[in-house]
């Protein structure tokens, strides 16, 4: 049961007893590999359909940031208010984007093997709203406490979204989803000798 093991043990799977009878050495059981295929797919389904969702929080976040670098460097020069309604504004700009972005990721119901990382995905999508949210709350309450709630949901999405990052490359390591390069066609020697020599062009 080597192969098995070394197929469903990081997930879990497989590590037991099994009722389909005695297996020999390094030959998986029948109802575990086609498990394993399926979950497989399952994975492959799940990682498509959140794909958008990952590219539109990228995106947003670009932007975003320029926005944010624009707000640090007012603060060497301007009064607390006029920060405090630039970030306001940023706040009701960005915050429905990552709404949208929660919106798409949470319409994707993953498989148990991405069960982790959906939940990964989602703490990142909802820490970076919520950071806007502070954003908003501080022009509106014109409060500066709310910058550094802001910056504490900043640093939680970042947490989750490393952490999203590891489980979806832990994902495709398990399940095997690279995907393989085409072989170059290698010439035959006699190919190779017919090749012209590279003309040496005069100055």
């Amino acid at each position: 049961m080597g192969l098995v093991h070394w197929l469903f043990g990081p997930l879990g799977l497989g590590t037991g007893t099994t009722n389909a009878g005695w297996v020999p050495e390094g030959e998986p059981a029948e109802d575990e590999v086609a498990r394993f295929h399926e979950t497989r797919r399952a994975v492959i389904a799940y990682l498509r359909a959140v794909r958008p969702a990952i590219r539109l929080t990228t995106e947003i976040k670009k932007t975003w940031f320029v926005e944010l670098g624009k707000l640090y460097g007012l603060i060497a020069t301007s009064p607390a208010k006029l920060i405090l309604s630039q970030a306001g504004e940023i706040g009701y700009e960005y915050q429905p984007q990552f709404r949208q972005a929660l919106a798409v990721l949470q319409s994707a119901e993953p498989p148990e093997a991405a069960r982790e990382l959906h939940e990964s995905l989602v703490g990142w999508i909802s820490q970076l709203e919520a950071a806007c949210l502070c954003l908003k709350d501080a022009g509106r309450l014109n409060d500066q406490r709310q910058l550094g709630d802001f910056r504490e949901h900043l640093n939680r999405g970042r947490q989750a979204g490393r952490r999203a990052s590891h489980q979806r490359a832990h994902l495709i390591a398990n399940f095997r989803l690279v995907a393989r390069a085409k072989p170059t066609p290698k010439r035959s020697p006699l190919t190779r000798r017919a090749l012209p020599a590279p003309a040496v062009q005069s100055a």
